[in-house]
């Protein structure tokens, strides 16, 4: 394990090395909402008791109210009207395999997972598909604008910083490819007061292993940096995974008034899936990169009220599928690029953001006759009123003008109460999807296209609260329910409306601290008109925190269960890269997992293992968990 940390260490230094010269363009986290803590301030805030770890507390950040002080410390405003539902600090609680274990203990949240070390995983709220969700990351939208799909994979945990959740509508930053608000994804930021370099190894059954490092430095009173970049390898001998990122950026500080941030990220996936029903072995491969940044000025320095930004990026993929025992392969490419200017400022008591953007996507491949362009503009209006002390009301009004498209309008509404720390909020949501390239242009093999395909909308109305009694108590609840009206489906040989179809979901939670322990507990339940998520699923976990060896050494364990009910079976199209169902039903099952870590000075030894009972289950038909997983791994911070 040594030897091969030290080789692998060897090489990855070599690559950042290499690609230093371009933090000039880009950078690995948008060095604006969310810069909270270091990792070193994880690893410090291990040795404080648990109860002080929470970070509920926390203002919750968005990528519209980040700005500046004149010394080029971040400087946010709190938007209450956000839901954080995952903090840096709480990584040292995650079975690591990637980002999107994150949503396990939120049920809300169904994982698409095909149970196979360094597969595509994707996400998707409760009885939707994950080509119905927005991913957005550091505020721009990450979808694949081909078929709908972000594949997690490509953002490590390790460099989020915070991820928020909006799942009935409520984001600023929309897209006319999803039905809802979106999941954000904040990305870890250089702080000025600590930056750090960090090394985070991981080592496991089946030849797995990863690698993460990161390098971050103030080079001056104006300029800071930051680089970074994880390798992932997986060979259990007729399976191969091969993958890594590498990210980066600069920040730059013009004057008191004026902020630049750059960043970059380079993307390679490549894994065999061995299909199990309908299709044999095919192999998946994905080349995503990434240059996006914003200008920041503020008209009046230290004051992040009235701002102008500034936002753009560029993004290219190359998408492959292919299996010659199948005879099929599809190639897939797109260039997307992204222009947007936004503006806030307040009038008395209301609060004004405007948003105005223009997007082209390009793409291509052997399943499109012709190379296309699809050019779109779009009109973001957000208002913010406080009808009374503890009384606020949200409105958000997207417009979207694509050529030989037309306009479409989709709204949000919220209107929430709270006091303290316990709220109460109805909203009110409306979106439109328009056809992707997969289902109106899609012509391969047996695949025909339908071009008269009807957007299809989604209409929700939601109620949700928190009630904390006290400070070691806290319990969330939502009621929902949604109507999908032209739902565009898959057919088996072709895309096409289908009728209505609705659904309402109960989802709870509890959080209980006592002493060294902390207890979370939650679960889900749904009557559906096609039950995409388990019709009842629950979850609880244990975490313990102490300090051992008089304080020598700091101890936290997890324990997780998760239990989910039967659902309708979940079905994959490689050739489309499109899930879907049918009307049988797969069994419940159970997950378990544990992770155990150690913090000695600057650095967290840990052991974690899932399914350690060698439990089979499935969500994916045909694709089942077989074997139990063990993994060992270090986090350090070698200097500040």
């Amino acid at each position: 394990m040594f030897k091969r940390f030290i080789e692998h260490l060897r090489k990855s230094i070599t690559t950042i090395l290499t690609i230093t010269g371009l933090f000039c363009t880009s950078t690995n986290a948008q060095i604006g909402p969310d810069s909270l803590s270091s990792p070193t301030d994880s690893l410090k805030s291990a040795q404080t008791p648990y109860a002080q770890q929470n970070t509920a507390g926390r203002p919750i950040l968005h990528s519209l109210t980040a700005t500046y002080n004149a010394r080029g410390d971040l400087h946010t405003q709190s938007l209450f009207f956000k839901e954080s539902i995952y903090h840096f600090n709480q990584l040292i609680y995650q079975n690591y395999t990637g980002t999107s274990d994150i949503f396990y203990n939120h049920p809300e949240i169904q994982i698409y997972d095909f149970m196979d070390m360094g597969t595509p995983r994707y996400i998707a709220p409760v009885n939707l598909l994950p080509h119905q969700h927005a991913v957005f990351l550091d505020g721009l939208h990450v979808n694949n604008p081909l078929n709908g799909l972000f594949n997690l994979q490509h953002i490590p945990l390790d460099m989020i910083e915070q991820v928020e959740n909006t799942l009935h509508g409520e984001a600023f930053a929309g897209t006319r490819h999803s039905l809802t608000g979106g999941t954000h994804l904040h990305s870890r930021q250089l702080n000025n007061e600590n930056p750090y370099t960090r090394i985070m190894y991981r080592e496991g059954d089946f030849g797995f292993f990863n690698l993460d490092i990161t390098f971050a430095r103030k080079l001056s009173d104006r300029l800071a940096v930051q680089l970074g970049g994880i390798n992932k390898y997986y060979d259990p001998v007729s399976n191969t995974y091969h993958g890594f990122q590498y990210r980066g950026g600069f920040r730059y500080r013009w004057s008191d008034n004026l902020f630049v941030d750059t960043r970059f990220q380079l993307n390679r996936e490549q894994r065999v899936m061995t299909r199990f029903i309908n299709f044999n072995t095919h192999k998946y491969r994905e080349d995503r990169d990434a240059v996006y940044g914003q200008l920041t000025y503020l008209p009046q320095k230290y004051d992040s009220t009235t701002y102008w930004r500034l936002q753009w990026s560029a993004t290219g993929d190359r998408n492959t599928v292919r299996s010659n025992e199948d005879t099929f392969r599809v190639d897939q490419y797109f260039d997307y690029y992204h222009l947007a200017v936004s503006h806030q400022r307040p009038i008395n008591k209301l609060n004004i953001k405007l948003r105005m953007g223009m997007n082209q996507n390009r793409f291509w491949g052997t399943p499109f006759h012709k190379r296309f362009i699809r050019s779109a503009l779009e009109l973001n209006t957000l208002l913010e009123y406080p009808l009374a002390q503890n009384l606020n009301v949200r409105y958000v009004m997207h417009n979207y003008l694509r050529e030989q498209d037309g306009l479409s309008k989709d709204g949000d509404a919220v209107l929430r109460w709270h006091k303290k720390q316990n709220w109460l909020a109805l909203s009110l949501h409306y979106k439109e999807r328009e056809a992707l390239p997969q289902e109106d242009l899609f012509h391969y093999q047996e695949i025909r296209p339908i071009s008269a395909l009807e957007n299809e909308s989604m209409t929700g109305i939601s109620l949700s609260g928190q009630w904390k009694p006290w400070s070691n108590l806290k319990i969330n609840g939502r009621l929902a329910h949604r109507s999908i009206y032209d739902e565009i489906v898959w057919r088996h040989t072709h895309f096409d409306n289908s009728s209505n179809r609705n659904f309402s979901a109960f989802v709870g939670s509890i959080r209980l601290g006592l002493w060294k322990f902390k207890f979370n507990a939650g679960g889900q339940f749904n009557l559906a008109d096609i039950h995409l998520s388990p019709e009842r699923s629950a979850w609880g976990q244990l975490r313990y925190h102490d300090r051992w060896l008089k304080g020598a050494i700091i101890i936290d364990a997890t324990a997780n269960a998760h239990w989910y009910g039967q659902h309708n079976r979940i079905r994959y199209q490689p050739v489309l890269q499109r899930f879907y169902w049918d009307t049988r039903e797969t069994s419940g099952y159970y997950v378990f997992s544990y992770k155990i870590v150690a913090t000695v000075k600057n650095a967290q030894l840990y052991m974690a293992m899932d399914n350690p009972f060698s439990y089979e289950y499935e969500y994916i038909y045909g694709y089942p968990e077989l074997y139990r997983r063990i993994r060992f791994g270090v986090n350090w911070v070698l200097w500040e």
